[in-house]
């Protein structure tokens, strides 16, 4: 509960690693009552600063339709954002996720 409370005052001032801390408690319900829409709106505080790993997991957020309401052009955007960064694993599943449209006819 306690490292909640900090968290929640550091990520109120901006500050993304916390954002992305904030977000792990309320997606796992440590500190605070379990709140996947609480923790997408963390997601989205600390992707919007960069946070490559929230920028990744967002888009897998819409993938999934987890605490947000499933979207495929934000899936696309937020892996891409990753991808753009050099995140690995947005990278990988930019790259399936494509292939995948490419060989079903979209692109």
């Amino acid at each position: 509960m306690e490292a909640a409370k900090w968290f929640r005052r550091a990520a109120k001032q901006g500050l993304p690693e916390a954002q992305y801390s904030l977000r792990r408690a309320y997606e796992n319900g440590n500190g605070v009552a379990q709140d996947r829409s609480e923790a997408a709106e963390w997601y989205r505080k600390a992707a919007g600063q960069d946070e490559t790993d929230a920028q990744y997991l967002l888009g897998d957020l819409y993938r999934r339709g987890d605490g947000v309401a499933q979207d495929d052009a934000k899936v696309a955007y937020w892996y891409r954002k990753a991808a753009n960064w050099n995140h690995d694993a947005a990278q990988k599943t930019l790259g399936s996720l494509e292939g995948n449209a490419d060989s079903a006819g979209r692109v």
